[in-house]
C-alpha cells in the first residue's frame, strides 16, 4: 500500500508536464500507465488523472491505450510463467509447476470454454483488482489473447469515458476558480474531490454491477470447480479400485 501511495504521488508530481499535451508527454503518460498497471498500482486515480491532464475526449484514447497495453503485457507475463513452469517441470520454477492443475483455474477454464467472451466480460466487470484480472486470466490456458483484449475493450471504453469526464470536469472547475491545475497538490485534491463528488447514482450503479458480477462469477466458478474436484475424486477412486483388484501389477511395477 505504501509503495502504491509513493507511486501515485510521483505520477502526480508530473501533472504539469502531462498537461502540456505534447506528443512526448502523451507517450510518457501511456508508458507510466502501463508500468503502473504491470506493477499492480490501483488504476482509478490514473483514469481520472487522464481526463484531468488531457481532457475529454482525448483522454479516453490515452486511457484505453495505456490500459490495454498494460493488460496485455501482464497477461503475457503470466502466460510465460505458466509455460516455463510446465516445461520439464523445472525445479527452479516449482512455484509455477502445479498451476495448471489448480482446481480454481481449471474451473475458470471450463467457464471460458462454455461461455467464451460473455464470461470474460463479466469477469472484467467484477469489482476486483485489475491485477487479479490480468495475471489471473493469463494463468488460464483456455483464455485466448484476442478474447481477453476484446473483453477489456467492451468494458474499458465506457469506463474510460466516465473517468475521463470526471477528471476533465475537475480541471474545468479549477480553471473556473482561477486555481493552477499544474500544481501537484491542487491536482491531487481536485481529482480526489472529483471522485468523492461523483454522481451518487453512478456510484451505486457501478457498485451494484461490480458486486453482481462478483456473485455471478463466484457461482459459475464454484460450480465448475466442484465438478473438477468431483471428477478428480472419482478418478482417484477408480485408481484405488483397480489397485485393489490387481495387486500383482503394483508389485511388478515396484
Amino acid at each position: 500500500v505504501l509503495l502504491n501511495v509513493h507511486a501515485l504521488t510521483w505520477i502526480l508530481s508530473l501533472v504539469g508536464y502531462f498537461r502540456t499535451k505534447t506528443p512526448a508527454a502523451c507517450a510518457v503518460y501511456v508508458l507510466t500507465y502501463m508500468v503502473a498497471e504491470i506493477c499492480c498500482v490501483p488504476l482509478t486515480p490514473l483514469e481520472i488523472l487522464t481526463g484531468f491532464c488531457f481532457g475529454f475526449p482525448f483522454g479516453i484514447l490515452l486511457d484505453v491505450l495505456g490500459r490495454v497495453s498494460g493488460a496485455v503485457i501482464s497477461f503475457l507475463i503470466a502466460r510465460l510463467l505458466l509455460r516455463v513452469g510446465g516445461d520439464w517441470q523445472s525445479q527452479r520454477c516449482s512455484c509455477f509447476s502445479n498451476i495448471r492443475s489448480a482446481a480454481v483455474l481449471r474451473g475458470v477454464g471450463k467457464a471460458v470454454q462454455e461461455q467464451g467472451l460473455r464470461f470474460l466480460v463479466l469477469f472484467n466487470l467484477a469489482y476486483v483488482p485489475v491485477a487479479v484480472k490480468n495475471y489471473g486470466l493469463g494463468f488460464v490456458p483456455e483464455v485466448k489473447l484476442h478474447l481477453f483484449v476484446l473483453a477489456i475493450f467492451v468494458i474499458e471504453v465506457p469506463m474510460a469515458s466516465l473517468w475521463a469526464w470526471i477528471g476533465s470536469t475537475a480541471a474545468d472547475d479549477l480553471a473556473a476558480a482561477g486555481l493552477a491545475a499544474n500544481n501537484a497538490t491542487v491536482a491531487a485534491d481536485a481529482i480526489g474531490g472529483g471522485a468523492r463528488h461523483e454522481n451518487p447514482l453512478i456510484k451505486v450503479c457501478l457498485l451494484a454491477v461490480g458486486t453482481l458480477s462478483v456473485v455471478l462469477i463466484y457461482g459459475t466458478i464454484h460450480k465448475k470447480v466442484s465438478a473438477e474436484l468431483k471428477l478428480a475424486h472419482d478418478e482417484n477412486d477408480i485408481s484405488e479400485a483397480l489397485t485393489k483388484d490387481d495387486p500383482e501389477s503394483v508389485r511388478s511395477e515396484e
